[in-house]
C-alpha cells in the first residue's frame, strides 16, 4: 500500500459567555520529490460573535506565530530524520 499523504482535522468550540463560535479546518499533504517530501498545509479559520467582532486580529496575528513554529519545528524534526 502507498503511504498516507494527507490528513485532514476539523475542529470547533463554543464560549457561550462570549457567545462566539470558532471552526477550524486544516489539510496537510506530503509529496514526495526525488529525496525529498514537501510539506503543504492549508487552514481555514472562521470566528464568529464577539470574539470574531473584536479579537480576530489578535488571533490572526497568533495564528501566524504558530504557523511558523510549525515550519521551524517541522522542518528541524524532519532534518533529524
Amino acid at each position: 500500500t502507498d503511504p498516507p499523504q494527507r490528513i485532514r482535522l476539523h475542529g470547533e468550540g463554543e464560549d457561550r459567555r462570549l457567545r462566539s463560535n470558532v471552526k477550524v479546518e486544516t489539510e496537510v499533504m506530503l509529496e514526495p520529490i526525488g529525496d525529498a517530501t514537501v510539506v503543504r498545509y492549508r487552514h481555514d479559520v472562521s470566528v464568529f460573535g464577539r470574539l470574531g467582532a473584536l479579537g480576530f486580529p489578535l488571533i490572526q496575528r497568533k495564528a501566524r506565530e504558530l504557523e511558523a513554529e510549525f515550519a521551524r519545528r517541522a522542518s528541524a524534526g524532519l532534518a533529524e530524520a
